[in-house]
């Protein structure tokens, strides 16, 4: 009798191991949310950047390309507004020590509008890379989700109050990996 309940316990074992390390009750990690730009536009162009990116929020630089005299951006921006909330728009560095004007609301779900502007008789910002404003959204949901300026609706203005011709735009996507 002892010899079968040796054997029975033997085959129960055997049973129960796994192949997989003795991880198989190990939950799979969670997949991770990253923004992913968009390529940048050859010449003069506005474009999206990750500046962070926590479990609650999600903060992205406005970056002109190769801008020269630039006085204003005026800007629409879509995206989800089921997985972000807009919060926040403020003035980027490249403004220098003036005192620019950042507006930004969010009344139609899901469009951002926005402008970044100097004020006076301001010298134009000039740069390969100008951070011009600073974006910060909520995450309401860890999903994959695209932003992407209107861009029949943005436009970038130099100190003559003209606008810049042959803006390129590029927004971006958060992604689950």
């Amino acid at each position: 009798m002892t010899r079968w309940t040796g054997l029975l316990l033997l085959a129960l074992a055997v049973a129960c191991s796994s192949d997989d390390g003795g991880g198989g009750s190990t939950p799979k990690p969670e997949p991770s949310l990253t923004f992913e730009a968009d390529a940048t536009p050859p010449g003069v162009a506005l474009t999206l950047r990750q500046k962070e990116l926590t479990q609650d929020r999600l903060v992205l630089e406005l970056v002109g390309g190769s801008v020269q005299d630039l006085y204003g951006v005026a800007f629409r921006l879509s995206y989800d507004s089921t997985a972000l909330t807009f919060t926040q728009l403020t003035a980027g560095t490249a403004w220098g020590g003036g005192a620019p004007v950042a507006l930004g609301v969010a009344k139609t779900p899901g469009l951002l509008v926005g402008t970044v502007s100097a004020k006076g008789q301001a010298k134009g910002v000039s740069g390969k890379e100008a951070v011009l404003a600073v974006v910060t959204f909520a995450l309401n949901e860890r999903k994959p989700s695209a932003l992407d300026f209107v861009v029949q609706r943005s436009a970038l203005l130099n100190t003559s109050g003209k606008p810049i011709e042959g803006v390129g735009f590029a927004g971006g996507d958060l992604v689950l990996k």
